[in-house]
């Protein structure tokens, strides 16, 4: 498989930067005149005392500001996103010369990977840990924060979550071998520098040489590993492990230049100053296996919170970090309680940095590099946040998958635009923390006697976000670095498609009020009322555009308004939109795909934002809905099947109610009615567009079949056939042929150490 990566450089061209100011013009322009042409008609309304017409009127006229919002601020961020890019571009050389600089500090920062991990699938959970493991240059922890439950009641939950534990001690494993040999040399050759001995530099350069070369075979063998036969595989092998094997030539021709300059000076003292760079290469050569990867499982313990969310897996261990810990044995179960550091059978360092990482993404090598580094400079001291917004894996196999990645895609400009208007969010699949800023912002509850601590608010099911306001609220900033370093899965069928958007649809409700309040908070100033039209934006949006295009859709409000403007409202905006998805690498085309996409989301949107108003009138938390990891197909809610089809008959029936009007105005009064003709295209468009979508990525026979999943709960189908998972829904899977007890033994035993 070809691994295809988008090239950001094309959007810095003068021709993009004429194309969204020229469609930001013209939005304006054709806006202006809609709302111009709508005036004569609320006036006559008020006169004649039409109060009906005038409200449904009005709301039309909102609803169509509210989309016209969204479209602005896409131009506006496009815009924005385009000039980071081009400042980028001029400081790229100095960027690298603070990186060289942090690989050269002897205290360089500590970073602490946090893995969060619920039920996934062991190869995916892997390729995260060593997309982790093999960041360049800084001294780097990484855990495997397991969530599963730690007592399965099946043989396949059972299996996996004893490979999970297994896992990081296999990694360690096979790291440990290129990295004893490179801490053996550099002892060397470091006992030798003690020892005031002249260095031999062409013998040295020569044996550094050797090393990088050993380090290149060794991520060549590696790759042999990995037949890259999906998206996630090949980013792995093209992206991570053979920047590895170039990053290694690359040091082999700097030894060589080294060496031929070397011959003419022989022997040096070990003070000659071209005893350093060797001393850089050692350190380097090291660090690049120098790692250490653990696991651990809160739901083991009693005096942790067992809340089942992500956030609340992350709070525990960030807790945990700068202590030494014992486990204690009680009735109530077993405690890991803190402790003196001579008694302690687990110490965990406190880092300067987190990061925090999805266990179905990966970063590339020079991610955490890049963003320390950038964290360490002068002008980030209040920075607490610092990502990449994470990228689609190219070249996905399914349609919905494939679809879904062009909107990651997109998205992807859309938080860059942010950060140029300084309305950062932090977008959780990855991010660098700085552990000061979330110490800054820790409120601590009560849950069975215990002290719980929130860094990370689980609140709402989009933690990352709230978060973002708790930070802004103390003076902290957050920073999106214009780079494609990170890759996110997509969900490949509807039903984790449904459950993931869902949950990204619940919570901005709810989180809107605290945005207000710091909005409205003394002093005010243009900067912060940009901010509040960015970020209000964000959180509001997915209620009100949904609700505009349902009535819009649902409902004959376009039967009152009769304008050629408004459609053209609209272009500049798609204009710019396909144009977005034909730089990201695809097609023109799948502009109508994701319009469909787009179509089909309206009822899990308005899911969520239900969900949200359900929790804002009763205050009880929604529980955090996982997006299932499994190789087979997540059925969907059935509720959401139903609403989806209802949609689809309700614009048919508009369309043949509105064809009907057309053939009777043709016989009755010969009369060619080209209004009643434009809202009937307008509902076939609509119809033809979510049909396809029902079609394509829900699927006609997946559609029957999750439709029945209340026959199959009640027992038609046999209890083994389905597996809940804590979200509620279900996921089919083989029924397993042994029990829990016959795999326990097997599992348990000491799995061979990865090849």
């Amino acid at each position: 498989m070809n691994f295809r990566s988008i090239n950001e450089d094309l959007w810095v061209r003068k021709r993009e930067i004429v194309l969204t100011l020229f469609g930001l013009v013209l939005g304006i322009t054709f806006l202006s005149f809609f709302l111009a042409e709508q005036l004569p008609s609320v006036m006559l309304q008020v006169k004649e005392e039409e109060w009906g017409r005038l409200v449904a009127t009005i709301v039309f006229n909102l609803l169509v500001l509210s989309l016209f919002y969204g479209s602005l601020l896409y131009k506006l961020t496009r815009l924005g996103y385009i000039f980071r890019r081009k400042q980028y571009l001029r400081s790229a050389s100095s960027h690298e010369h603070d990186v060289e600089a942090l690989m050269d500090d002897a205290n360089r920062p500590l970073v602490t990977v946090l893995v969060p991990s619920y039920k996934e699938e062991l190869d995916i959970i892997k390729m995260t840990l060593l997309s982790a493991a093999f960041q360049t240059n800084v001294d780097r922890r990484i855990t495997l924060l397991i969530d599963d439950p730690p007592d399965p009641s099946n043989a396949k939950d059972l299996a996996d979550l004893v490979a999970a534990r297994n896992l990081p001690g296999q990694l360690m494993q096979l790291l440990d071998a290129p990295r004893e040999s490179m801490e053996n040399h550099q002892a060397i050759f470091l006992q030798n520098l003690s020892k005031n001995n002249s260095i031999d530099l062409v013998e040295e350069w020569s044996l550094v040489r050797a090393l990088w070369q050993e380090v290149a075979h060794w991520f060549e063998e590696y790759q042999y590993g990995y037949a890259a036969n999906d998206p996630h595989t090949a980013l792995f092998k093209d992206h991570i492990l053979q920047r590895h094997v170039e990053r290694a030539r690359k040091f082999v021709k700097e030894c060589e230049g080294e060496i031929s300059h070397a011959s003419a000076l022989g022997k040096v003292q070990p003070h000659h100053p071209v005893i350093r760079t060797l001393r850089q290469h050692y350190t380097t050569l090291v660090s690049t296996f120098s790692v250490d990867i653990s696991s651990f499982e809160r739901k083991r313990y009693c005096n942790f919170s067992h809340e089942p969310n992500k956030a609340m897996n992350l709070n525990t261990y960030i807790g945990l970090l700068g202590k030494s810990l014992v486990e204690e044995q009680s009735k109530a179960g077993i405690s890991l309680k803190p402790t003196d550091e001579k008694n302690a059978t687990l110490t965990l360092a406190k880092p300067d940095y987190i990061i925090t990482l999805d266990a179905d993404s990966l970063i590339l090598p020079q991610y955490t590099d890049k963003l320390v580094s950038l964290m360490e400079a002068e002008a980030h001291t209040k920075t607490a946040v610092i990502q990449t917004p994470y990228s689609a894996f190219p070249d996905a196999q399914g349609s919905l998958e494939r679809v879904a990645g062009i909107t990651t895609d997109i998205q992807y400009i859309i938080h860059q635009g942010f950060t140029g208007f300084g309305a950062t969010y932090w977008v959780g699949a990855n991010a660098l923390i700085r552990m000061k800023s979330l110490e800054d912002i820790v409120q601590t509850s009560m849950e069975d006697g215990n002290e719980i601590n929130h860094y990370i608010h689980d609140r709402t099911v989009i933690e990352d976000t709230e978060s973002s306001i708790d930070l802004v609220e103390k003076g902290w900033g957050l920073h999106n670095h214009p780079e494609r370093l990170a890759y996110s899965a997509t969900p490949p069928d509807y039903g984790s498609f449904l459950i993931q958007r869902r949950r990204w649809a619940n919570g901005g409700l709810i989180i809107l009020p605290k945005l207000m309040r710091y909005l409205a908070r003394w002093p005010w100033s243009p900067k912060k009322f940009v901010e509040g039209f960015f970020r209000i934006h964000y959180l509001a949006s997915i209620a009100f555009v949904n609700v505009a295009l349902l009535i819009l859709l649902a409902t004959p409000f376009a039967s009152l308004i009769d304008t050629v403007w408004l459609p053209l409202t609209c272009l500049p905006y798609f204009f710019l939109y396909c144009r977005d998805i034909q730089l990201c690498g695809y097609r023109a085309t799948d502009f109508f795909k994701v319009y469909a996409l787009n179509l089909l989301l309206i009822p899990i949107n308005l899911g969520g934002v239900l969900k949200s108003i359900q929790q804002g009138i009763t205050g009880m938390k929604i529980p955090f809905g996982r997006t299932p990891k499994v190789q087979l197909r997540t059925a969907a809610d059935p509720i959401y099947i139903y609403s989806t089809y209802m949609l689809v008959l309700i614009l048919i029936g508009w369309l043949a109610n509105t064809s009907l009007g057309f053939y009777e105005a043709y016989i009755i009064l010969g009369d060619i009615n080209v209004e009643i003709m434009t809202h009937g295209l307008f509902a076939l468009f609509n119809a033809s567009f979510l049909l396809y979508a029902c079609i394509t990525f829900i699927g006609l026979k997946e559609s029957w079949e999750d439709t029945r999943i209340p026959s199959l709960m009640s027992g038609k189908v046999k209890e083994d056939q389905l597996h809940p998972v804590e979200s509620g829904e279900v996921v089919y899977i083989k029924p397993e042929a042994q029990t829990v007890s016959s795999l326990t033994k097997e599992y348990e035993k000491e799995v061979p150490q990865l090849s």
